[in-house]
């Protein structure tokens, strides 16, 4: 939640050349919160509700940023708090789209290709996460835990039921590091993980299991920091 900033940057991911900041007329971008990208538009999102996207292919400094005229830029403040992890989302008509968690809400953000260029619609308010790397996405559902229980997205935001270890899960995480909460979806067996540090530890050393297939839930002790799904490797990485 605090709001120190960071910079952006860009490169090519086929070259070894470095990255290099990303910046409008007057500077260097610079978020609290994160980015991400609704193709073909770079978002940038952080303190007091701040969305912020470039135009369509464009992040140059000369044109990229400029807001009105016939650039699809634009800035906007939708809430108070923070927000804190951006996502795409399957748009119909209205693509491309994505949800944007913060710290209070979740926000349905679509384009319009009219004078308005975006849509910005309150999904759930209020509605908490637990840690920015804790939303996991599976066949276009989004599952993730609030600061006291954990929820899904479905086309609405929903409660998932946990009535076998959610009291475990939430009495024994360590709130002083609860933004290292992190998950990742094992297709393969059906589940979604999320690592947390519990008790007095600082680092995650365990785990919190939904099984969607089996619609049930369980747990396990392993030490890991990072983790990613299976894509490129034949099995998910956990690190």
């Amino acid at each position: 939640a605090n709001d120190d900033e960071g910079y952006v940057y860009a490169g090519d991911i086929t070259s070894n050349a470095p990255l290099t900041q990303v910046a409008d007329g007057s500077g260097p971008i610079r978020t609290s919160g994160g980015v991400c990208v609704l193709q073909p538009f770079l978002f940038v999102y952080g303190s007091n509700g701040l969305i912020r996207n470039s135009d369509a292919n464009n992040y140059s400094t000369a044109s990229g940023w400029t807001v009105g005229g016939s650039s699809y830029a634009s800035i906007n403040n939708i809430g108070a708090q923070k927000i804190v992890y951006g996502a795409p989302i399957r748009g119909g008509s209205q693509a491309p789209s994505g949800l944007f968690w913060s710290l209070d809400s979740l926000i349905r953000v679509s384009f319009t290709n009219d004078t308005r260029l975006w849509q910005y619609d309150l999904l759930a308010s209020p509605s908490t996460i637990l840690a920015k790397n804790a939303v996991v996405e599976h066949d276009g559902k989004f599952f993730w835990p609030g600061t006291d229980r954990f929820l899904f997205y479905n086309g609405v935001v929903q409660e998932l039921p946990n009535q076998m270890n959610c009291n475990y899960f939430f009495d024994g995480l360590n709130y002083a590091h609860q933004n290292k909460v992190f998950g990742v979806k094992v297709g393969r067996w059906g589940e979604i993980w999320w690592f947390y540090p519990r008790g007095t530890d600082t680092e995650c050393g365990n785990a919190i299991i939904f099984n969607y297939r089996e619609n049930t839930w369980y747990d396990a002790v392993k030490e890991r920091t990072a983790a990613a799904p299976t894509g490129v490797f034949k099995y998910p990485v956990f690190v």
